[in-house]
């Protein structure tokens, strides 16, 4: 059984609701049904394009979409990732299951629990089949503008898919415009990017948990912590928040809240950088020679070996970490502009210097 209400967010009130029984592979076709029920109940004056994308079917094939659907609501990347190759091997078509192939991969190299050549290369590869299959799918573009961000390097391409797929569906892409903005140095367009965002969807809890790292980003650290302490905050945004209570100097608070994360190298260098902020040197020693190991075997952890060298004092090691994780296409380089954790690098000639080998504006 499927039960649809629409609330409104003001004061919690039901506009419409029903109960739907269908199998669970037939809820490609449910969404057809309701999609018009919807758009009559909201009295919306839908256009063409918007009405196709609301009743597009992206498959005909009723297994493939059942292992898209179980993709999209399992936690673990690995899992969506073999849920998806399945769902593609049953229809090649299907161009959504790309798209969430992309964002999977996209979401490895993020988080540093596969090397990023290797990862975003993968996620290349699935956005771009996805754009093969319909060039009109809005998160498409914005899955090859992370790619473009973060092998490659190439801003003004990223900046050209992201304000494509804003074109093609305006209520999608604003966070990750605004976290393009954050990287490439206008915070005040990258902060009204991210306002915009939540004005459009003011209850997603994942999308809290994005602002908050914009925020973090943009040096407005009581707003990230605001964010992290909220009722049924995200992990994510529990995650910033404890960055940002290191830049305030909570650094006991900021270690415990990331203790109690999964134990990803971004997670494990922000634990060292709060340890050498804290004078706890040895801790923070231990943390780099840990992340260190990892960066050589795995390809993960260069950036955040390097940020805890800064905040040790020791730049030259530092910058020859700086340089590792450039020769590994480290997607924490993205925020070589803005990371405050970089502070005690910055101004250093070599930092720059770095910036422009990066492609990111000084």
């Amino acid at each position: 059984m499927v039960q649809t209400d629409l609330i409104k967010v003001s004061d919690g009130a039901e506009l419409w609701g029903a109960r739907y029984n269908r199998r669970l592979s037939e809820l490609q076709t449910l969404q057809s049904e309701i999609a018009p029920e919807i758009a009559n109940n909201l009295r919306l004056k839908l256009g063409g394009e918007d009405e196709k994308r609301l009743t597009k079917r992206y498959t005909e094939n009723g297994e493939a979409y059942e292992l898209y659907l179980r993709a999209a609501h399992t936690g673990e990347y690995l899992e969506q990732i073999e849920y998806l190759k399945r769902s593609i091997a049953k229809d090649p078509n299907f161009a959504l299951a790309y798209v969430r192939l992309a964002y999977c991969y996209n979401e490895q190299a993020s988080d540093r629990v596969l090397a990023a050549r290797e990862a975003l290369s993968k996620a290349r590869d699935a956005a771009t089949r996805a754009l093969e299959l319909d060039e009109s799918l809005a998160e498409a573009h914005i899955e090859l503008a992370r790619v473009l961000m973060n092998l490659d390097w190439d801003w003004k391409g990223a900046g050209r898919e992201l304000k494509r797929a804003i074109a093609l569906s305006p209520n999608l892409g604003h966070i990750d415009y605004s976290l393009y903005l954050t990287f490439i140095g206008r915070p005040q367009e990258a902060l009204v990017e991210a306002q915009r965002a939540e004005q459009i969807d003011p209850i997603s809890l994942e999308l809290q948990g994005r602002i908050a790292h914009v925020y973090h980003a943009n040096r407005q650290f009581e707003k990230a912590i605001e964010k992290a302490r909220a009722p049924h905050a995200t992990r994510l945004a529990e995650i910033v928040g404890a960055f940002a209570l290191a830049e305030t100097g909570q650094y006991s608070e900021s270690i415990a809240v990331l203790k109690a994360a999964p134990g990803a190298a971004g997670v494990l260098g922000h634990i060292g950088y709060a340890y050498a902020r804290a004078g706890n040197r040895a801790e923070a020693e231990s943390i780099c020679r840990e992340l260190q190991q990892s960066a050589r075997k795995e390809g993960v952890g260069a950036y955040e070996v390097a940020f805890i060298y800064g905040a040790l004092g020791k730049k030259d090691e530092g910058f020859r970490w700086l340089d590792i994780a450039y020769e590994q296409h480290d997607p924490g380089l993205r925020f070589l502009k803005v990371d405050a954790c970089l502070d005690p690098l910055r101004s250093d000639p070599r930092f720059n210097k770095l910036v422009g080998r990066v492609g990111l504006p000084l």
